[in-house]
């Protein structure tokens, strides 16, 4: 068996009680029960002794799901979103934080220059043209269907 499929193997197997889950993924567990039962955000084993056991999957699922409600996105929307798609949602935001904190990168900036981040798919190439053409307007990024579209 290759190596990567044996870590998707273990990553699977339940071995975190509640507290220890909820302590990797510093949130308590009253939150994290609370979560699975109005929510559905992972779906724990059950350990012959009673006790909910969760998987490094679940786990990262979990962390994903925090750093998203941390950033101000509702728990009943992220709960529906399977991992690949939260993963990307953290991604998006890393990039938008990224993008934000660089240096403006046109040769023409100042550094008092308006910096200028697009969200949404409603942008078409005009709407991004006019924007260019705003004095001291510097277009960092156009984010729009969950894809990074750097300009």
């Amino acid at each position: 068996m290759n190596e990567d499929l044996h870590w998707q193997d273990d990553a699977a197997v339940p071995r975190y009680r509640s507290s220890a889950a909820a302590r990797m993924v510093n949130i308590p567990v009253a939150t994290l029960r609370v979560w699975e039962r109005r929510y559905r955000v992972v779906g724990p084993s059950q350990a012959p002794s009673g006790h909910r056991l969760y998987s490094s999957q679940d786990v990262r699922r979990l962390v994903l799901i925090k750093q998203l409600v941390d950033q101000g996105n509702g728990i009943g929307m992220l709960a529906r979103l399977d991992t690949a798609r939260l993963q990307a949602m953290v991604d998006e935001v890393a990039g938008v934080a990224a993008a934000l904190s660089a240096p403006p990168s046109a040769p023409d900036s100042r550094p008092d220059a308006m910096r200028v981040l697009l969200l949404g798919s409603g942008f078409t190439p005009r709407h991004v043209h006019a924007l260019q053409g705003v004095a001291g307007a510097h277009i960092v990024a156009h984010l729009g269907d969950g894809a990074d579209t750097e300009l």
